[in-house]
């Protein structure tokens, strides 16, 4: 038996691959949001202190939304069926 009484493997079996990309989208919108935060954090922590060091990081985090909104935008497009194939 497995966790929860299921054998094993059955539980893994039960999710579907919409619940999944659900699950990856909720976890990706919270990293977005949580880079958005950070920058503006940082852009008032760099004017404040007048260091470049807190801009450097939030220029990292520009770069973290960026791959965000790039991990967001293609499952999106895989499941409207607007992808194109490569090869």
């Amino acid at each position: 038996m497995g966790l929860l009484g299921d054998p094993p493997g059955e539980r893994r079996k039960k999710i579907s691959r919409e619940s999944l990309l659900r699950r990856g989208f909720v976890l990706e919108y919270m990293t977005l949001g949580w880079n958005v935060v950070g920058i503006v954090v940082l852009a008032v922590a760099a004017i404040a202190a007048k260091l470049v060091a807190p801009a450097g990081f939030g220029l990292d985090s520009l770069i973290e939304i960026g791959a965000s909104t790039v991990v967001i935008w293609d499952p999106a497009r895989a499941r409207t069926g607007s992808a194109v194939p490569c090869g």
